[in-house]
């Protein structure tokens, strides 16, 4: 594998031209590919325009390669992580604002459980899903949810949002049916669901989200599981989030119901 310094330039014989740019053999013996290496340092710390002509290089493509081993590439290296930090901290800290910013849900039955996730989640295709399967019950974690927002089969539940916006999560589980709500939401819709372990465990499965357990107690079985969503605008770093309500019962029954599904501009 070459080394940081050792810059291919893409010529097919590179050798042949004098102060070419290349990729050492793996023979090479290590003295020359540290003078090679010392000299392009000196390349970029010179910053000389005629001499990166003439190597036919521009000093921003050394930079990287050379970052560890030239002060002056770590140097502007660190400056531009330093910087990239300092943006992603405050889009961070505008998403933790903007959920917190966020109406609280109040229950209009008491819970068996309500979390209300404090930190941002997110997605990298749009997509929530449990998936408990196993052996011949096991038939694939994608499924299109025709609704726009919640299916299931068993094992599997999929839930889906837009993948390039913040989601602000509540969840609830009861022990019976809660009342139906779809004031301030965009969706609302409720499906069917056969828990064969007890854990609806909902998840980016590309790394990101991971939400508690929405099962009651660990319980196997038959769910209902309700999932509200709505989409806000939000005058910061993010132009707007998504937030999910999702209610989990103990319930028979795979009927699709759709209370609310409000066509989204």
């Amino acid at each position: 594998m070459p080394e940081p310094w050792q810059i291919d330039t893409g010529e097919a014989e590179p050798r042949e031209r004098a102060g070419s740019l290349h990729v050492f053999p793996d023979t090479t013996p290590d003295q020359v590919v540290l003078a090679y290496g010392r000299h392009l340092c000196g390349v970029h710390t010179r910053n000389d325009p005629r001499e990166l002509a003439r190597l036919k290089v521009d000093r921003a493509s050394l930079t990287y390669p050379l970052d560890g081993i030239c002060p002056s590439a770590t140097t502007i290296v660190q400056a531009a992580k330093a910087e990239q930090d300092k943006e992603i901290a405050a889009m961070e800290a505008d998403s933790q604002a903007m959920c917190d910013a966020t109406p609280r849900h109040r229950p209009r039955t008491r819970p068996a459980r309500a979390i209300r996730i404090k930190e941002p989640q997110w997605t990298d295709y749009g997509v929530l899903q449990t998936y408990e399967g196993k052996g011949e019950e096991e038939t694939g974690p994608d499924i299109d949810p025709g609704n726009g927002l919640v299916s299931s089969a068993r094992g599997i539940l999929a839930v889906m949002t837009h993948p390039d916006f913040d989601l602000c999560v509540t969840l609830e589980t009861y022990t019976r049916r809660p009342p139906v709500e779809t004031k301030g939401w965009d969706k609302v819709v409720e499906v069917g669901y056969y828990s064969p372990g007890g854990k609806i465990v909902l998840y980016d499965n590309v790394g990101g989200t991971e939400l508690p357990n929405l099962a009651l107690n660990g319980r196997k079985g038959h769910y209902r599981i309700r999932v509200h969503y709505a989409w806000f605008p939000w005058k910061g770093e993010a132009e707007g989030g998504q937030r999910l309500l999702i209610m989990a019962y103990p319930g028979q029954g795979d009927r699709e119901i759709v209370h609310r599904n409000r066509k989204m501009t």
